[in-house]
């Protein structure tokens, strides 16, 4: 709370004491400081939030350029590299040379 509402508080309790008018626009005012209060920390968080979206947005556009032109960049690659991947690949499975395992020991039985 602010140190003004406090003090407003502790003179309304006060006033309260004695009948009167000021202890009847005592919670008034107290109230209507507070939407006050609020309202311009409302606007005060809004442009905030404005002001830091437009940045937002900016840069997820160029975030989704980027990754565009490298999926692009990915893909002719692939296209272009295709044949040679496939046929390496084949060779390396067809390929078979039957050899022992190098950790295979014999067993004495």
């Amino acid at each position: 709370m602010l140190v003004a509402d406090i003090a407003l508080i502790i003179l309304c309790s006060r006033a309260g004491n004695r009948q009167g008018p000021k202890a009847e626009g005592c919670p008034l005012r107290g109230v209507e400081r507070n939407r006050r209060y609020k309202k311009a920390k409302e606007q005060e968080f809004t442009a905030f939030e404005s002001s830091h979206a437009g940045t937002t947005s900016s840069a997820q556009t160029a975030v989704d350029k980027e990754t565009e032109v490298n999926l692009k960049n990915i893909t002719d690659s692939f296209n272009k590299n295709k044949g040679q991947v496939v046929k390496k690949l084949l060779d390396r499975v067809v390929l078979v040379k039957p050899e022992l395992h190098r950790n295979l020991t014999k067993v004495q039985a």
